[in-house]
């Protein structure tokens, strides 16, 4: 080989080398740009649905998600990653069914639990008026009992006497005691209760069954309810054109519209703490994505502002069975009313007039304490006039001794002189006779 073939043969070595570095380094960087494309739409799309979601190349989505990139996205909302939308809705089912099946021997608990994990659920004001209900009557067994209670008082009011007639049925009868009692709503099981009363108020009631009837009513319910959750989030697309026609009928979108707010609403039940639930929120937007997560904030919000309108249109239908009910009632209330404000007007004038004889009496009293200070001054100055005039007395009582004397003593020396008289008148007879 020539001098100039052989330096030919060695460039075209160098170029091949150069273009293997170029394309190694094109590679590397596309790599890196492939994967932060990939994080930004993990971001907005969440991880993949299901195992079968592809790419635009045909290539399954879950397989470019390696070990590291789940860990670096779950590392903050509590790790545990999961490769798909269905695996995490499947593992938040399995601890959900867990805790509801820990308290299938007790239906109250049971009933309570259910009442708290499908709250976020509710999207009318009836069924969130239900789960409150329960939430305030099913707290505790002395709690149950006192809700029992209140439907053994109204089912006794209403049998009574006079209670029913023309205008007002049994039924109504016990639903209007129910009302009057007060407390936390519980329609649900109202409802319940007063649509197997008999129409006739003397007919017989078991109401410890029909109480136990409307709990156990009302659990399977909510538990149906629940399995509803989980079946809109579960049933894809492919599954909806073969599913009952009870199931979810789903597209993708809707199906991870339904997980998103099936998480979101889950997240108060699998917390513990404030900070739980903050990270178990934050989960929702890493496995469905920004865009979901922030639709299903948006969709449950609109749920609320129907429920405040339901809430507000509520107020003024009790307002006006308020009204109806207790007409007689207002009357009274008015009167008693009427008659309060002029008891008020009379406690008022009253207390000018007490004021006024307090003052009055302090004035008096004042008065007394300087007519007790005189008449004090006057009894000592009358008894020391007392003592002087006793003195007086007792000088004029010796000065009267002494005068008796000297008159006794005068009387007996005016009859010596008498006699003495009387011895010269005879004297001076006898001289004179002589």
């Amino acid at each position: 080989m020539s001098l100039l073939g052989k330096i030919l043969t060695v460039l075209n070595l160098l170029g091949a080398a150069a273009l293997v570095y170029l394309a190694a380094v094109d590679y590397g960087v596309r790599q890196q740009w492939s994967y932060v494309v990939l994080r930004y739409d993990l971001m907005l799309q969440g991880i993949p649905l299901d195992n079968n979601l592809t790419d635009k190349r045909g290539i399954a989505i879950v397989d470019h998600l390696t070990d590291d990139t789940l860990q670096a996205l779950f590392r903050n909302v509590g790790g545990n990653p999961a490769r798909t939308q269905l695996d995490e809705v499947a593992a938040v089912r399995s601890r959900i069914d867990g805790m509801v099946a820990a308290q299938q021997a007790d239906p109250r608990a049971q009933s309570l639990l259910l009442a708290n994990i499908l709250m976020p659920f509710a999207d009318t004001l009836l069924e969130r008026d239900e789960y409150l209900a329960i939430q305030a009557h099913f707290r505790d067994d002395k709690t149950l009992e006192a809700l029992k209670n209140r439907y053994q008082v109204a089912l006794t009011e209403a049998k009574r006497s006079g209670a029913t007639g023309e205008d007002r049925t049994f039924e109504a009868a016990f639903r209007l005691v129910v009302r009057a009692q007060g407390g936390v709503p519980s329609e649900a099981y109202t409802n319940w209760i007063a649509a197997k009363l008999p129409r006739e108020a003397s007919a017989p009631v078991n109401l410890d069954a029909l109480f136990a009837e409307a709990i156990q009513s009302q659990r399977q319910v909510m538990l149906k309810r629940l399995d509803t959750l989980f079946a809109a989030a579960l049933t894809t697309a492919e599954q909806s054109t073969s599913a009952a026609e009870d199931r979810p009928k789903n597209s993708q979108t809707s199906q991870r519209a339904a997980i998103a707010r099936l998480l979101l609403g889950l997240s108060n039940t699998l917390a513990s703490n404030p900070e739980e639930l903050l990270r178990y929120q934050t989960r929702v937007y890493v496995v469905c994505g920004i865009k979901t997560g922030l639709a299903a904030v948006s969709a449950r919000a609109a749920a609320l502002r129907e429920i405040e309108a339901q809430i507000s249109a509520a107020i003024d239908d009790e307002r006006t069975q308020f009204l109806s009910d207790e007409f007689l009632l207002l009357e009274q209330a008015r009167l008693l009313a009427a008659r309060w404000r002029e008891e008020l007007a009379s406690i008022e004038e009253n207390t000018l007039n007490k004021n006024k004889q307090a003052l009055t009496v302090k004035s008096r009293l004042a008065d007394v304490e300087q007519a007790e200070a005189e008449l004090k001054a006057a009894r000592e100055e009358t008894e020391t006039t007392l003592k002087q005039l006793q003195q007086l007395t007792e000088r004029v009582r010796m000065a009267r001794l002494r005068g008796r004397d000297l008159l006794e003593q005068l009387s007996q020396r005016e009859q010596v002189i008498r006699q003495l008289e009387q011895k010269v008148q005879v004297a001076q007879a006898k001289s004179a006779q002589r």
